[in-house]
């Protein structure tokens, strides 16, 4: 379920009641068009080809939570063990007995490393979900004209972040502070001559598992080859205001970007309205921001009028605009993020 939005996830909970199109978009105020686009989308973002499959996939992943068999032999056989194959081996069975009595039909979870309960758990700023951005490397100041080198450890187990010139990310694990890459990281291509900066700083990430040490706002990363990273984080998205100042056109929508989406053409106002120019027609939103937090309501629907392939699209860009949940400015980048999305929008320019 980590693949859909928010939206789509109260999509899939009615499309697993029976609900018909019709019917959820009454529910959720959304029109027909819009809630057979998000049915359509959760389709192909998980992997099957019918609503009943989907149907299926949602009641799997909402039954409860049965991993006391493990975790009562564990119990049980550590407890006969610290017996001595003794008597106290029946008192560990009568404890069982009264564990399972007690708990009977409750949900057990175990005590994760997962950086999803790890985000909730850490006091701010959180290791995960924090943009870090690199301040020194092995002791010597990195400083960037265009913007800062990153990382950001996200709570689906992916690392992304920017290395001076290209774009990375990777799939990674964390036990103990201790972050392993299991996929990647893998970079963009883009030769715009970074210097040595970046590849020390993604030499020093692929060189094996890498330790985090926080202290605060700062960041230390010690890597496998032996290099010390250190990092601080920001606490504001647009400390200079800068959203407001600026017009601004579409980019990229999850690493994926066009000639053409140049002309959406976004523009943000002080009173928290905003308005995109678009190949549909204008479309207005509001939105909501603190601190790195931002949320976006979208007015209205794609006009009928519209034709494919600016239609698909056109839905597709307010589907990911309400799914953002933070938000940072890199000038002459601002760039959104939410559960499955990434939203990136750049300087119009004069």
């Amino acid at each position: 379920m980590r693949l859909l939005t928010s939206r789509q996830r109260d999509v899939l909970a009615l499309v697993a009641e029976g609900r018909t199109n019709s019917e959820i978009g009454e529910a959720l105020g959304i029109s027909f068009e819009t809630a057979k686009m998000h049915v359509g989308d959760i389709l192909t973002r998980l992997g099957v080809s019918s609503r009943e499959e989907a149907a299926a996939a949602w009641n799997d992943a909402h039954q409860p939570g049965t991993r006391m068999r493990i975790l009562l032999g564990n119990v049980f056989i550590t407890s006969w063990r610290l017996a001595g194959l003794s008597v106290a081996g029946v008192f560990a069975v009568a404890g069982v007995l009264v564990v399972i009595a007690v708990i009977q039909g409750m949900r057990v979870e175990r005590v994760s490393s997962d950086p999803a309960t790890l985000a909730r758990q850490s006091p701010s700023p959180s290791l995960i979900g924090t943009r870090w951005d690199l301040l020194q490397l092995d002791g010597q100041a990195v400083v960037s004209s265009v913007r800062q080198p990153n990382l950001t450890l996200q709570s689906d187990n992916l690392a992304v972040g920017f290395g001076g010139c290209n774009q990375f990310g990777g799939v990674f694990t964390m036990t103990d502070n201790v972050v392993t890459f299991t996929d990647g990281p893998t970079q963009t291509q883009m030769g715009c001559g970074s210097g040595g900066v970046e590849t020390r700083y993604m030499a020093a990430l692929a060189s094996g598992p890498f330790r985090l040490d926080q202290d605060g706002d700062s960041l230390q990363i010690t890597a496998s080859d032996g290099t010390i990273l250190v990092f601080v984080t920001r606490r504001e998205g647009d400390p200079s205001n800068q959203l407001t100042s600026e017009r601004w056109v579409l980019s990229e929508i999850n690493g994926f970007g066009t000639i053409e989406f140049l002309s959406y053409v976004f523009a943000f106002a002080a009173d928290g309205s905003f308005v995109v120019t678009a190949p549909c027609g204008e479309f207005r939103g509001t939105y909501a921001r603190s601190g790195l937090e931002m949320r976006i309501a979208v007015d209205g629907d794609t006009p009928a009028s519209c034709a494919e392939p600016e239609r698909e699209f056109d839905q597709r860009l307010r589907t990911a605009l309400e799914d953002i949940d933070s938000y940072i400015i890199d000038i002459p980048r601002v760039s959104f993020a939410g559960d499955a999305t990434r939203v990136v929008l750049q300087q119009k320019g004069p």
